[in-house]
């Protein structure tokens, strides 16, 4: 799966993180579940991958307008509805500030970068922090789709930086990285693409050196009122093969192998108070924001069990001793 163009894309990272493409130490001690759980996933992220790559052609280069409207856009009408919510809803938190108030908070998780060997998994074309990722540390990126991946590359040789990045299409548990290439992996809603949290979660481990961390972004449905919301929709959604919200059992695969160190949930509550905001000039509008999120934020730290029962949550995770 892994794409043959990304092994001549100079680095510092891909010097120094070299990949085995041959190699099998990423099967040793998995049980026979978790090697049947590892063969699933691969064959789902061949339909992932298909998915992701006719969705990068079909929409613009701008993360914050990334409207799918040409011919080719894949999904059931109902999934290119709720994508199209979604980027409606995207839209609106952007002009409130809550998409950079969730940005700072990924990279105050992520902490000193300097020097550090980071993993961007599903990098796509490049998030908002990759480029200040590649700054500072020694940047590896990874994604299934191959023409998303390109243009990353070409993206950070843009910068002057496609010296010290490399950028890799292809699987991640068929990418052959050692044991404690990276010191921090950044995953922004993409660990919930892997239906087995367990074989995810230990790999992930396995790749991090001691106290490396994981820094992640994913919807979680511990709520049994947003649960139901999406179990409704899920009969109807075309990538339902790889949209695996964390519940319970994500969690637990998580705490095996990592201690939550911090957690922060947003967007349930923001529901409550969003359609009153969209009617208001754009003035009033932030400063009830304002007042708002202030409530919201001491309401949280009153019930900190509420940031698992939200629609969306931060993570960082630190790496256990062995």
């Amino acid at each position: 799966m892994r794409d043959d163009g990304a092994q001549d894309t100079p680095g510092a990272s891909a010097s120094n993180i070299a990949r085995n493409p041959g190699g099998d130490h990423e099967r040793v001690g998995l049980t026979p579940e978790l090697e049947q759980a590892r063969g699933e996933q691969l064959e789902i992220d061949l339909e992932q991958r298909r998915y992701f790559s006719q969705l990068r052609a079909a929409t613009s280069h701008d993360e914050l307008t990334a409207t799918a409207t040409r011919v080719g856009e894949p999904g059931n009408w109902a999934t290119r509805t709720w994508r199209r919510a979604r980027e409606a809803l995207r839209l609106v938190r952007h002009s409130l500030g809550l998409e950079e108030e969730v940005r700072s908070l990924l990279m105050e998780y992520m902490g000193d970068l300097t020097g550090k060997r980071i993993l961007e998994l599903g990098c796509s074309r490049g998030s908002f922090a990759t480029l200040e990722l590649a700054r500072r540390g020694q940047y590896t990126g990874i994604d299934l789709a191959e023409n998303a991946a390109r243009d990353l590359r070409h993206a950070l040789e843009r910068e002057g930086l496609g010296d010290r990045a490399s950028v890799i299409a292809g699987d991640f548990y068929d990418a052959g990285f050692p044991d404690g290439a990276f010191d921090i992996v950044f995953a922004k809603s993409v660990l919930h693409h892997f239906k087995c949290p367990e074989l995810v979660f230990s790999e992930l481990a396995r790749i991090l050196a001691p106290g490396g961390i994981v820094v992640s972004h994913d919807p979680i449905q511990l709520n049994p009122l947003l649960a139901s919301v999406r179990a409704l929709y899920r009969p109807f959604q075309s990538d339902r093969s790889w949209e695996w919200p964390f519940g319970g059992t994500a969690l637990g695969a998580a705490r095996r192998h990592f201690r939550i160190a911090r957690a922060e949930g947003e967007g349930a509550l923001e529901l409550l108070w969003m359609p009153l905001l969209v009617l208001l000039p754009h003035r009033p509008r932030l400063s009830v924001h304002h007042w708002l999120k202030g409530m919201e934020r001491s309401i949280r730290r009153a019930v900190p069990a509420l940031h698992y029962y939200d629609m969306r949550i931060v993570l960082r995770l630190e790496k256990l001793p062995s």
